[in-house]
């Protein structure tokens, strides 16, 4: 739990069987089942400045990789990519990235990792024009080498958003055609090895700026849609909020996250666990904005209280959230094995997206000793 408002989470992800926890100046891991614990940053010896860099990290570990994106001083410029691998404690260097740009995504895959780059521009409308590539793959060895992979996607797929657990990958994006337009919300999914698979999730053109807002979550068994946090996206994002759960057993499905005539809500982060579906939601205009969602399938969904906190003898505590304390919101959701889930949450805010709270971790059904954030 966080000191204060100043304290920040810069991220907690799941890097395969470990958890990490990265705040400001703390690093906690999680193992197996195993609590949080304080231990020395993985990116120790890693090349990069947090003032002109951009970080991207993968993998499972032990076997760890990242991207570094320089941005050079002069406006507008292309950022300077390089690549490293992490060997026993170790970064180094890996082979040379010969793709341009911010990486539109860095998964696992296999025993390395893969750069996903893509001509979507985030200030223009997704379309590709005729002789353009619209996304293109590198791939980072074990041993630093750097190959171009194809995993046989049609030239002309625009992938926005790209999420893989090792052995299975999911893209995200359109089709463009030969008029610089896009048909369709599209998913491209399959396992290493096996030829990707298309769903046509929104049959709809695509226009706009918003739809690259809209993200996948690969688990290996589950592919999740979540729709963009923009609101006007959702003219054509029918049921509204709606987050489209694809797996390999039956088709694609629809999970709305509010109800007809309720409150308009986004998704903040979403995982499945087992046969249910766990929603970090958030909502305008409701009197309880943000909220954690179990939905399974037939049943009216469930709201999930998230313990509040507190100040105690030794630091913060969590406490029931019937008991008063800081009230906690949901902000993401991590989820590794079948049932240990980790919640970052704001707590003391008006709701996940008010900066001016104090960050939180909580556990599902795991003992863990609080570690303060600075």
């Amino acid at each position: 739990m966080g000191r204060g408002p100043s304290s920040k989470i810069v991220w907690l992800r799941a890097f395969g069987d470990r958890v990490w926890l990265s705040g400001t100046n703390v690093d906690a891991y999680a193992d197996d089942a195993g609590p949080l614990e304080k231990a020395r940053d993985l990116l120790d010896g890693l090349p990069y400045a947090g003032a002109v860099d951009r970080l991207f990290v993968t993998g499972r570990y032990p076997n760890l990789y990242a991207v570094r994106a320089r941005t050079a001083a002069q406006f507008g410029s292309i950022p300077e990519l390089a690549a490293f691998v992490r060997v026993g404690q170790v970064w180094t260097p890996a082979g040379r990235l010969r793709a341009k740009g911010i990486p539109k995504a860095f998964v696992p895959w296999g025993d390395g990792a893969l750069v996903v780059h893509s001509s979507v521009d985030a200030s223009s409308q997704a379309g590709t024009q005729p002789g353009e590539i619209g996304t293109v793959f590198e791939r980072i060895g074990p041993d630093g080498e750097v190959t171009a992979p194809d995993l046989g996607v049609d030239r002309v797929f625009l992938t926005w958003s790209a999420s893989s657990d090792g052995t299975t990958l999911s893209l995200l994006g359109t089709r463009g055609d030969d008029r610089g337009g896009a048909r369709g919300l599209v998913l491209l999914r399959g396992k290493r090895g096996a030829p990707l698979t298309g769903h046509t999730l929104l049959p709809v053109r695509i226009t706009g700026l918003e739809w690259p807002g809209s993200s996948v979550h690969e688990d290996g068994t589950n592919a999740l849609v979540l729709p963009p946090h923009s609101l006007t996206a959702y003219v054509d994002w029918r049921p509204a909020g709606t987050v489209f759960q694809v797996t390999d057993a039956v088709e694609p499905r629809g999970v709305p996250v509010s109800g007809p005539g309720g409150p308009l809500c986004y998704v903040r982060s979403a995982v499945t666990l087992g046969e249910d579906l766990y929603v970090a939601r958030e909502c305008i205009g409701a009197e309880v904005a943000t909220a954690l969602l179990r939905l399974s399938r037939g049943a009216a969904p469930v709201a999930i209280p998230l313990p509040s906190i507190a100040a105690g003898a030794g630091g913060r505590v969590a406490k029931a959230a019937s008991q008063g304390g800081l009230p906690c919101f949901a902000r993401s959701l991590v989820v590794r094995g079948r049932d240990d889930v980790f919640v970052e949450a704001r707590c003391g805010a008006t709701s996940a997206t008010d900066g001016e709270g104090v960050p939180a971790v909580f556990r599902r059904g795991r003992a863990q000793t609080p570690i303060e954030l600075p």
